[in-house]
């Protein structure tokens, strides 16, 4: 119920004539002594029209009322809220109300008493109006966790612990719409050469720099030079100005390219809880160069202080690195590698933005994702985070996992045309100019979800002092709690119609397909998803509606051609032809990592020349799968669990794929006829990058008594997959991704079975003489495949 009485609150102006006018006559009257004299403001008043359960509107911080109750010594309205509650079974419940009209960022300034930390609301009666009719469409009103007030009564119900009472409940609240404001305007901002000054004069900095001038043998006038230019290089300039001409652009750009954003309110109530307890960053999922706008964009518009932003250095190309920097952004180079000095001053400067509350976001993966699915992440910024909160320099950091999804990538072209060995190009103001051709076609709804924030005070909390000091088990603990981030990002990536039929389509072993063949094949995904609880759309209940309009969206995007035939009878038949199906790939790799296991599952469950498999065979092989895989898939632990698996072959069982067999010796699991033509429908999601693996291990026989640098060999791979490709040994075209072979060697090197060297400066490849276990392990896959 809204407000009917407001202590010190004139609303004179605002009523009706004839409300004025009987209020006049009501003054006059008790003037006059017609009538006795009523007083609203009296505890008497109040404390009965609250008994009554009136609802009433508070001000904490009013300077009418603190005369009354400074000057005419009137209790404070809560004192008799205290009282009423004393008198009353039911409770009263006080709930803290923050508006925000304007966001006006505060700054520090530099007044002789020191910097001024307030936010300003002693303005004018007539400022208030103005700001009122100029910004109440973005008015911000937020509702804070309420106080029950009989949990609050004191044990003596004393005039002394009531009035003690009620400043402690004043207090409370005044700190909560506090930390409430920050979340929204953020910290005090301070200006680029005031975080300068922090950054390069701090103490640990100044040694910093001495001790490297002495290891180089410079003088330190050089390298502090150096290290400013540094800082000059990488610091961000906020300014609320540019913020807000992109909140203007971006709602026009937005409307015009997707249908919708849809927000996952539920989490961005959970992240806003959370930004009370310290300070926030953010680790969405990277996709596209939307991915930080959109993320700023949702949060300016649920007021909440948008994020400094880790941007790749790329990016900081003119003129659009000047407007970035002073949008928030700070930029950041690929490799640290060889850069003591650079590195140095950007820890510093990452740190200082934590210890000062500043929220900020980067991207855990480092780059953007070309293949849809998360890839290994990298732990140059989450170590340096983690290791301001484990100094102790900020009270917590809040990690905030997020999933942005794209019914349609914009980059999707460039994407096709990097997985198909083209080089990444750098970003220039050109393509800038170029990118006006994106505003032309529509992209359909853009998803943003909310994990569970993360609090790293919490998870450190777990692990010993004498772990955290050691650098190995240091780097592993950071490691752990980066796939806690990619775990927690994955669990909130929501299946979709598209990337459902995506997945559906590239399963198939078969190029022509129907409607129904389509649901009919679609059917035990969804029943699997809804299994393991994985977050689905709606829409995909009504499977059929679903893959009618999906089916007609990718006809409409020339993704697959409809079959003309005039027997109006017969069913509408399609065609995906091969150089469209890597457009797909990319769709379904993002909701791949909620069927891995069970691919695992069933492509060890096909032996190839065998329809049984004892369940130790099963489980090794799974094994055998995950772990050649495991640069790939970033899945957690439970998924393949004999538990999770256990469920699967359950879920494998009903569908009546597989049947339980015990020859008294050892349990096994038998293929059915029925297994033998479906589950190839769930081994299939993971075959291209089997085939990738295999192509890799095919082509080192090249390799023997050779060396090559990463392009050479890179290249040679890919013509090597090319011609397995013609011949037919290989089914899947994305599996001759450039970047999919160098996530294998990367494998293969932890493996052991290649040498990179770098002493030169540019990685050499060769085979490892001493391990010549690769052929088998080739084999085995290539067995593995013979059966999809």
């Amino acid at each position: 119920p809204y407000p009917k009485i407001a202590f010190d609150l004139n609303m004179i102006y605002w009523l009706p004539l004839r409300r004025v006018w009987r209020i006049a006559r009501s003054y006059l009257r008790q003037v006059f002594r017609l009538e006795p004299r009523q007083d609203p403001g009296t505890p008497e008043f109040f404390k009965e029209e609250i008994k009554r359960g009136t609802t009433a509107l508070l001000f904490l911080v009013d300077e009418k009322g603190f005369s009354q109750r400074f000057v005419h010594s009137r209790e404070h309205p809560l004192v008799t809220l205290l009282q009423a509650q004393q008198e009353m079974g039911r409770p009263i419940f006080l709930v803290p109300l923050t508006f925000l009209y304007e966001l006006k960022f505060d700054k520090s300034g530099t007044s002789a008493e020191g910097p001024d930390t307030r936010y300003k609301d002693d303005v004018g009666v007539f400022t208030k109006i103005f700001l009122f009719f100029r910004y109440y469409s973005r008015t911000s009103i937020d509702a804070g966790q309420f106080i029950n007030l009989k949990d609050r009564l004191p044990s003596d119900l004393t005039p002394v612990s009531l009035r003690s009472n009620s400043l402690n409940l004043s207090e409370e609240l005044l700190q909560y719409i506090d930390r409430q404001r920050r979340i929204t305007l953020g910290p005090v901002l301070k200006s680029r050469q005031e975080i300068r000054e922090i950054v390069l004069d701090h103490p640990d900095m100044q040694d910093e720099l001495r001790e490297y001038a002495d290891q180089e043998g410079k003088p330190i006038e050089l390298i502090r030079r150096k290290a400013k230019g540094y800082f000059d290089e990488i610091a961000g300039n906020y300014n609320i100005t540019y913020v807000n001409v992109w909140d203007h652009i971006l709602s026009f750009v937005f409307t015009r390219i997707f249908d919708r954003v849809q927000v996952d309110t539920a989490g961005l109530v959970r992240v806003r809880e959370a930004a009370r307890r310290g300070t926030l960053v953010y680790i969405p999922c990277h996709r596209s160069h939307i991915d930080y706008l959109l993320l700023s964009y949702v949060l300016l518009h649920h007021s909440m202080h948008p994020p400094r932003i880790a941007a790749g250095k790329n990016l900081s190309f003119w003129p659009m690195g000047y407007v970035f920097r002073n949008s928030g952004a700070f930029f950041i180079r690929r490799t640290f590698k060889k850069q003591y000095l650079y590195s140095r001053v950007f820890s510093r400067y990452l740190q200082t933005l934590l210890e000062y509350g500043y929220p900020v976001e980067f991207f855990i993966e480092g780059g953007r994702s070309r293949s849809g699915k998360m890839i290994i992440p990298k732990l140059g910024l989450l170590s340096i985070a983690l290791d301001t909160a484990l100094s102790g320099k900020c009270e917590d950091l809040i990690f905030v996992p997020a999933h942005i999804g794209y019914d349609h990538i914009m980059e999707e072209q460039y994407y096709l045309r990097e997985l198909g060995g083209a080089e990444k190009k750098d970003e220039t103001f050109l393509q800038m100019i170029r990118a006006h051709k994106f505003l032309r076609r529509r992209y359909g709804t853009v998803y943003l979800h909310f994990a569970e924030p993360i609090s790293a005070r919490d998870y450190l909390a777990g692990f010993g002092k004498e772990l955290l000091e050691d650098k190995d088990t240091r780097r592993q603990i950071f490691m752990n709690f980066s796939h806690k981030l990619i775990h927690a990002i994955n669990s909130v990536t929501e299946v979709t119609p598209y990337t459902l039929v995506a997945a559906v389509l590239l399963a198939l072993p078969h190029r022509g397909f129907t409607a129904s063949e389509i649901v009919e094949a679609a059917h035990p995904y969804v029943e699997y998803l809804a299994l393991i609880g994985a977050p689905m759309m709606d829409s995909i209940r009504d499977l059929d509606t679903c893959v009618t309009r999906t089916l007609s969206d990718m006809e409409e995007r020339r993704i697959i051609d409809r079959v003309a035939d005039e027997d109006l009878d017969e069913e509408t038949f399609f065609t995906l032809e091969d150089d469209k199906r890597l457009s797909l790939e990319y769709y379904k790799n993002s909701i791949i990592h909620h069927f891995v296991p069970a691919a695992f599952a069933a492509t060890a469950l096909l032996s190839p020349g065998r329809t049984t498999r004892m369940t130790s065979q099963f489980l090794d092989a799974v094994a055998f799968l995950r772990d050649i895989l495991q640069l790939e898939f970033i899945i957690e632990e439970r998924g393949y669990s004999p538990e999770h698996l256990s469920l699967i072959t359950d879920f494998f069982e009903r569908q009546g794929l597989i049947e339980r067999y015990d020859n008294g010796a050892q349990p096994g699991l038998a293929v059915t006829q029925s297994g033998l033509r479906n589950l190839p429908l769930w081994s299939n999601l993971t075959t291209s990058f089997m085939e990738t693996y295999w192509i890799v291990l095919y082509s080192f026989r090249a390799m023997k008594d050779k060396s090559f640098t990463r392009k050479q060999l890179v290249n040679k791979i890919k013509l090597i997959g090319i011609k397995l490709h013609r011949r037919g040994q290989i089914r899947c075209s994305s599996a001759l991704s450039p970047l999919s072979f160098q996530n294998a060697l990367n494998r293969f090197h932890q493996q052991e079975i290649i040498n990179i060297d770098s002493s030169s400066g540019e990685d050499i490849y060769t085979l490892a003489p001493e391990n010549t276990a690769w052929p088998e392990m080739a084999n085995r896959i290539r067995s593995f495949l013979s059966v999809t």
